[in-house]
């Protein structure tokens, strides 16, 4: 059949549902025909694609109920939000997005009709079988921390409804590699947020516990995910079911090692940067900490990749870390590699410290003041970077925070004129300005820029004779000066 006699059966559809639907083609209704149409498609049925395509192009309200909330969005974007969680259909053969209109997408179930298929492996409607799909992916060791919670947690998993359900228990049992493969396929099978099995953790942790292995695919960003809340989105756990698919006959059990290997694929160790990062969120108070201030002194190029994979509000287990681990741990790690290449001691003396975590401390309000006092009074120039150090490691701790802050404040005023005069603190100084305001929360590393203003002769005439390689420092120059905008 021609494209021509397409367009025309596309035609007569749409005035076939016009006539048909209760309240006319767009009519809305509690049970609107694109629940039905749904539920068809996500059973398999080809027909029901060609149907919803005719509302592609509609501007009529669609009102749904999300979390017991009224949502109201149009028919065409519910529709083709139904296409899209539905159809795996690669970019190169069509892209379902709000330009697409309903006679493009029949046009191309028109043309590709015999070839289209309902895999019941992906769930979904697909024209290019998974086993002969792209995967990009990247696989590293799982921590030895990571392997023992997991071994803790063994028997939970192996006894999960969803396992017996699909009876990945016995193939565990007989030791086959499918149970890698059914694991994939039940993940991506229960994506859909009203599932009850629809939270990811326990499908890759029975894959990691299995495997002793982390697989990073990538999402529909192209980046690379490795963590659990990643997999709430279909891009990962499509790519991950795919991954299974063309790879899982490769594994075989290992007795030794009591876990399924691939002698084929290449796995890269865990880098001690990446391995820190998981200990952040540990509920561990201790071991949180102690991976924060060892991340502080890491190369910061290496912080800022293992910080990527993380969002920052889903590591906070703990009480000690910064709220905001990832912005704070990579502006840290800047600041001590600055130092260390400059000579600039940001640990401090014993005495320094002992101070430091006494005002982390609840202190009678007359002993704070006096040991604040005490600081502003005794502390050099080459020290006050320790007091900065440490009050930015234990964000957390609001009593260090403030009296760092009145610290600072009184340090400064009494130090300014020094700073302006000595080229090595003045850089200092606006490498501080130009790291910590990009923190943007409340706090004394706010403070920086505001002692700059107004700006005054002096000022104006230290930072137009300062020379820097810093281009951090450069930048910050140029905006103090208004040569450049906020």
């Amino acid at each position: 059949m021609c494209r021509t006699a397409s367009n025309h059966l596309f035609l007569l559809m749409l005035f076939f549902c016009a006539t048909n639907s209760s309240g006319g083609l767009f009519g809305q209704a509690f049970d609107h025909p694109l629940y039905e149409l749904e539920e068809r498609i996500m059973e398999g049925d080809k027909d029901a694609l060609f149907e919803i395509a005719l509302y592609f192009d509609s501007k009529k309200d669609f009102v749904e109920y999300v979390d017991f909330k009224e949502w109201t969005t149009k028919e065409a974007t519910k529709a083709k939000r139904i296409v899209r969680e539905n159809c795996q259909f690669l970019d190169s053969e069509i892209m379902i997005n709000d330009s697409t209109s309903g006679k493009q997408f029949f046009d191309f179930l028109f043309e590709n009709r015999q070839k289209i298929f309902f895999s019941k492996i992906a769930t979904s409607f697909i024209l290019t079988p998974l086993e002969n799909r792209m995967v990009h992916y990247e696989i590293r060791e799982l921590s030895p921390l990571k392997k023992k919670e997991l071994q803790g947690q063994a028997g939970e998993l192996l006894n999960l409804g969803w396992v017996k359900a699909a009876r990945i228990d016995s193939m565990i049992v007989q030791k086959s590699p499918e149970a890698l493969h059914l694991i994939a396929v039940q993940l991506f099978k229960h994506r859909r947020k009203s599932d009850n099995y629809s939270y990811p953790e326990m499908y890759i942790d029975l894959l990691q516990f299995l495997t002793d292995l982390e697989i990073g695919v990538k999402d529909n960003q192209g980046k690379f995910v490795w963590q659990v809340n990643e997999f709430f989105y279909d891009e990962p756990r499509f790519n991950l079911l795919v991954f299974f698919v063309k790879h899982h006959q490769q594994f075989a059990w290992n007795e030794q090692e009591l876990r399924f290997i691939n002698p084929q694929l290449s796995v890269r160790p865990l880098e001690k940067e990446e391995y820190l990062f998981q200990l952040l969120s540990n509920e561990n108070d201790s071991l949180a900490m102690d991976a924060f201030i060892q991340l502080s002194s890491c190369p910061p190029q290496k912080v800022i990749s293992a910080a990527s994979e993380y969002f920052d509000f889903s590591m906070v287990k703990n009480d000690f870390i910064p709220i905001f681990p990832c912005a704070f741990i990579t502006k840290t790690a800047e600041l001590t590699a600055y130092c260390r290449d400059h000579g600039i001691d940001y640990e401090g003396s014993a005495l320094l410290q002992k101070k430091i975590t006494l005002l982390r401390t609840e202190l009678p309000i007359n002993e704070r003041v006096k040991l604040e006092s005490e600081l502003i009074q005794s502390l050099k120039l080459e020290e006050i970077t320790a007091l900065e150090y440490w009050a930015l490691v234990y964000e957390s701790r609001w009593q260090l925070g403030k009296s760092t802050r009145r610290i600072l404040n009184e340090f400064y005023l009494k130090n300014w004129q020094q700073i302006l005069a000595q080229p090595k603190h003045l850089d200092l100084y606006l490498k501080k300005a130009n790291l910590l305001y990009q923190l943007t929360y409340q706090g004394f590393y706010n403070d920086y820029r505001g002692r700059f203003s107004p700006l005054t002769a002096e000022e104006s005439k230290a930072l137009n004779n300062h020379s820097t390689q810093d281009m951090e420092v450069k930048a910050e120059i140029e905006l103090l000066l208004g040569h450049k905008k906020h």
